[in-house]
């Protein structure tokens, strides 16, 4: 019983807010400096929070590079236009991840998850001035925000031949990765379903779904990297594509 509520302890904590803090001047100058347009410009999302009726924030996604040395950039803009999260992610072109970087300005967090050869991963995260660091072994693929959707693309057939792939989401301001599973949620593969792979963080995440057309990205249901009024927000993303393939 004593070992079951520290369970469920934890899985509050996830779902629970940190406490905001301020960027420093040289974060706040980070943030800026991540969000520069760099490459080519995929798409513009607009994020509408389950229940509401209009759009809280903007996204953009940014990629350069090719093969075994690509960026991918994901920033959020609330209602009026203010940069609030920018996460990059250093990858190769299977969206095998190296190296996350997220700055996050209505947390006033800054987090880097860096990932081995072998899988094993190195989480830092710093807020307030407290600085804290854990790390992991290896285990299944690892995914983040930025390369989530490459990654289920690179896995379609998989998914479409009815496997369901295991991955860690690494939570870079939990300072963990948590197992999700991947499977189809139709036939021809246009909607995937990504959820924890734990009944208990079911209970704090929902599972979430990914929509796409064609080569291109349409919809995404689910929990999403930026805070409303302070919470954790789950919201209904449409995507407007600007290339002719998701990247």
């Amino acid at each position: 019983m004593h070992r079951l509520a520290l369970v469920l302890i934890s899985i509050v904590m996830v779902a629970c807010a940190s406490a905001p803090a301020s960027l420093s001047p040289a974060d706040r100058a980070r943030l800026t400096e991540l969000a520069e347009p760099v490459g080519t410009h995929v798409y513009d999302g607009s994020v509408v929070p389950m229940g509401a009726d209009a759009p809280a924030f903007r996204y953009e996604r940014w990629v350069r590079g090719e093969g075994e040395s690509k960026q991918s950039t994901h920033a959020t803009y609330d209602a009026s236009g203010a940069l609030v999260v920018v996460q990059r992610a250093s990858h190769d072109d299977q969206y095998r991840l190296r190296r996350f970087e997220e700055v996050h300005d209505q947390t006033g967090a800054v987090n880097t998850v860096e990932v081995d050869d072998d899988g094993s991963l190195h989480f830092t995260r710093r807020r307030g001035g407290q600085l804290e660091t854990a790390s992991e072994g290896p285990g299944a693929p690892v995914v983040v925000g930025p390369t989530l959707f490459g990654f289920v693309r690179r896995h379609l057939d998989q998914l479409v031949d009815g496997e369901v792939i295991e991955v860690r989401f690494a939570a870079a301001d939990r300072g963990k990765s948590y197992a999700f599973e991947l499977s189809c949620a139709n036939a021809d593969g246009s909607i995937v379903r990504f959820a924890p792979k734990s009944a208990l963080v079911c209970l704090a995440i929902a599972p979430m779904f990914i929509t796409f057309e064609g080569a291109g990205l349409l919809r995404y249901e689910g929990r999403v990297p930026p805070r409303l009024d302070g919470d954790a927000v789950d919201a209904v993303v449409d995507y407007t594509m600007l290339t002719e393939r998701y990247r």
